[in-house]
């Protein structure tokens, strides 16, 4: 009789199996969505950081500290990993240029890339010397 009343009470082993695949599969989902969920804020992160840089790089264009003459790129000393290009394309018109800025990098296995346009007119300063201004 003691028998009896044991079994009834307890589970048996496909139970105990069955509930401990289940609970496993439950926490093997909570898990890869927590990784899913790092990887984002992580690449969030990135773009949040290229908008910054790339105000940067806008405010470069603007103040005429970049040339179209030049070969625009390089990299940022506070953000290593990150790389930034600005590509002048003349337009119909004097000294109005059309910029393409990107700013370039990697997280993991994948390249991401952030691009702005914008136009700019960029007129070339000439130094004069005092024999010139004299003439």
């Amino acid at each position: 009789m003691r028998t009896k009343r044991r079994a009834e009470n307890s589970f048996s082993l496909v139970e105990a199996l069955a509930a401990m695949t289940i609970m496993g599969i439950a926490i093997a989902s909570i898990l890869t969505t927590f990784s899913a969920s790092l990887v984002a804020s992580r690449v969030a992160e990135d773009y949040a950081i290229s908008t910054s840089m790339m105000t940067e790089l806008r405010t470069h264009v603007r103040a005429n500290m970049l040339s179209p003459l030049d070969a625009n790129q390089g990299t940022f000393t506070n953000h290593p990993g990150f790389s930034w290009s600005a590509v002048y394309t003349p337009t119909n018109y004097t000294n109005f240029y059309l910029v393409e800025m990107t700013i370039d990098w990697i997280r993991g296995d994948k390249e991401y890339a952030r691009t702005c346009t914008t136009y700019h007119y960029y007129m070339a300063t000439t130094t004069t010397t005092a024999e010139e201004s004299e003439a």
